[in-house]
């Protein structure tokens, strides 16, 4: 069984324009090649990813990925939309 790494961090903010939710893991990171694969055309990195990303934007947010050799961090970040009462949605 491969090991990828002990622990993973979640970050969750949220204030009156946005909600950035950001999960990091300290494993081997993804490739360059794929990562500048997926930030051109949203595919290369499994349907994980793409999936994560097509919800996103139909969320009107949209994702972000910083891969290294030591670890991944994925941000989502959406925008809070109010309702006329002046609530959340």
């Amino acid at each position: 069984m491969a090991h990828f790494g002990q622990s993973v961090e979640i970050e969750l903010s949220v204030d009156n324009e946005q909600v950035i939710l950001a999960i990091r893991d300290f494993g081997r990171g993804i490739p360059a090649d794929l990562l500048r694969r997926f930030r051109e055309s949203g595919t290369d990195v499994g349907v994980g990813l793409s999936g994560m990303s097509e919800r996103a934007k139909d969320l009107g947010g949209h994702l972000e990925i910083e891969s290294g050799g030591v670890g991944t961090v994925i941000t989502v970040i959406f925008p809070v939309r109010l309702k006329e009462s002046g609530k959340a949605a």
